[in-house]
């Protein structure tokens, strides 16, 4: 199960990027070229070549973080972080399932959280800034990045919860496969 997750991971961060560097790379014609100063100017297309330039870099360590948390926290060597968070949710009393994958994750998500914090700062505040492209304050910024995290967490722990809830229960929702296979 590790080496599955692992591959699918590492793939995951491969192939993004890939997609960040072919869209940084791009290929620059002639056509293109006056296309763009149609709508901008040189100094605008300079401003955001050194912008996408700026962002390459970043992005590829960023992708190294994401790539080296989930193992940390997950697989570390003495003892997971994921495997502590386990035992104390055991700890609790009786088992109920899905609200320990809710807590799980919950407690998973906060973590990622924290972690790309400074990366989300340099990326879409400190930078935007820099290249004039943001007026939003520090307490603005920080106010939309907890909302953002809240909802997307919310989200997303519904939607694996229900996952988790339809796999653990298969006989009573086999009805599902074929509405969700019509759907597609």
């Amino acid at each position: 199960m590790k080496t599955l997750f692992l591959a699918l991971l590492a793939g995951y961060i491969v192939f993004r990027s890939i997609m960040i560097y072919l869209s940084y790379k791009g290929k620059k014609t002639a056509e293109k070229e006056a296309l763009a100063l149609k709508y901008f100017t040189p100094e605008e297309i300079r401003k955001g070549e050194e912008y996408a330039r700026e962002s390459f870099g970043l992005s590829v360590l960023q992708r190294a973080v994401d790539f080296v948390f989930p193992f940390v926290f997950f697989f570390s060597a003495a003892k997971p972080l994921s495997l502590s968070i386990h035992e104390f949710l055991n700890g609790m009393g009786r088992p109920r399932e899905t609200l320990h994958v809710m807590l799980f994750l919950a407690v998973y998500f906060i973590c990622s959280f924290l972690v790309s914090l400074p990366f989300r700062f340099q990326f879409e505040f400190i930078r935007e800034h820099k290249f004039g492209f943001s007026n939003m304050t520090r307490k603005e910024w920080f106010l939309y990045t907890l909302k953002q995290f809240a909802v997307g967490t919310v989200i997303t722990t519904i939607i694996i919860c229900a996952a988790y809830y339809i796999f653990r229960r298969p006989a009573q929702f086999l009805w599902l496969i074929p509405v969700v296979l019509l759907a597609f």
